[in-house]
């Protein structure tokens, strides 16, 4: 059964990246999926949903914190 991972593509130093669903059998397909869509992107980095959510609860502590 597939599993869901999420993917984002960015270009370092520039205000730019591309967040996308991706479903893969395991981590390994996650990777090789990701990398075959990159296009112009120069980093590509994936993530389990449970890591994607910790991340973007990180982001929205430390916004809600700085203003």
């Amino acid at each position: 059964m597939p599993e869901t991972f999420i993917g984002i593509n960015y270009i370092p130093n520039v205000n730019h990246i591309y967040v996308y669903k991706i479903e893969a059998e395991n981590y390994k397909d996650a990777v090789k999926s990701a990398k075959e869509n990159k296009s112009n992107y120069e980093k590509v980095v994936v993530l389990t949903e449970k890591q994607f959510i910790k991340l973007v609860t990180k982001i929205k502590v430390f916004i809600e914190g700085g203003l």
